[in-house]
C-alpha cells in the first residue's frame, strides 16, 4: 500500500487496519543506540588485536608452513586495505 490512497470507508476497514499495524511495527523498531554501536566497535577491536597477538606469536615461534601463513596474512591485509579504501576510512 505504499503511496496508495485508501478511502476512509467501512468497506476498507481491513486494509486500513493492516496499514496502521504496519506503521506501528515500523515505529516500534528502534535503531541501534550509540552505546550499542560503541560496544560492537569495542568488541571488534578486541577481537582484531587478539588476532594480531596470535599472528605475532606464530611469527616469533617460527612455526612450519610459514609460506602458507605469509599468504594468509597477505590476503587479510589486502582485505583490510580494500575495506578502508571502499569506505573512505
Amino acid at each position: 500500500m505504499k503511496g496508495d490512497a485508501i478511502e476512509l470507508d467501512p468497506a476498507n476497514a481491513q486494509k486500513i487496519a493492516a496499514v496502521v499495524a504496519g506503521l506501528r511495527r515500523q515505529a516500534a523498531v528502534k535503531p541501534p543506540t550509540y552505546d550499542h554501536l560503541q560496544n560492537r566497535v569495542a568488541n571488534i577491536e578486541k577481537r582484531f588485536f587478539a588476532i594480531l597477538d596470535e599472528i605475532d606469536r606464530i611469527l616469533r615461534t617460527g612455526e612450519e608452513n610459514a609460506d602458507q601463513f605469509t599468504l594468509a596474512v597477505g590476503r587479510m591485509s589486502a582485505a583490510l586495505s580494500r575495506l578502508i579504501k571502499d569506505n573512505s576510512l
